[in-house]
């Protein structure tokens, strides 16, 4: 019994040597050993593949003019999609347009993002907004306000 112990010892010691000796990569041809029948050996892991990027909207420009009908002067005009909680930068820069004046923006976005916000900004501070306007589907806006006093007005873009 204790020399069965023994031999199966023996045994599976000859059978770790033979596939230690496969696995070495030697070229020798004096020994053969069958490796799949002694030992199973999983292939390499393979580093994942990166997931497939997802493209972003494509930007599309857009031009459009805005007309100033609301009887003030503009020195601020802000655009952003409806979307999103804060404007954009002043699109008329250090501009200022005159009531009755036009000016021609071109704007680059999602056109997914069809419904834009306009704050508009007289030459004395008071703001106006303007909410949902088509601005992939306009060539013209029109801004009119109907003022409630000297601080207070109601807009109204006519969109073309």
């Amino acid at each position: 019994m204790k020399d069965d112990c023994i031999v199966k010892k023996l045994v599976i010691a000859i059978g770790l040597a033979f596939i230690a000796a496969s696995c070495s990569g030697s070229d020798s041809d004096s020994a053969t050993v069958d490796t799949a029948a002694a030992a199973t050996v999983a292939p390499p892991a393979e580093t994942p593949a990166p997931p497939p990027e997802t493209a972003a909207p494509a930007s599309q420009s857009h031009e459009f003019s805005v007309v100033n009908d609301a009887g003030v002067d503009i020195s601020e005009l802000y655009l952003s999609p409806g979307a999103t909680a804060v404007y954009e930068d002043d699109i008329l820069g250090d501009d200022v347009l005159l009531d009755g004046d036009s000016a021609d923006f071109v704007v680059d976005g999602d056109e997914s993002e069809s419904l834009w916000d306009l704050l508009m900004v007289d030459i004395d501070g008071t703001s106006v907004e303007f909410f949902g306007i088509d601005l992939y589907s306009t060539q013209t806006i029109t801004l009119q306000v109907e003022w409630f006093g000297a601080t207070t007005g109601e807009g109204t873009a006519i969109l073309s």
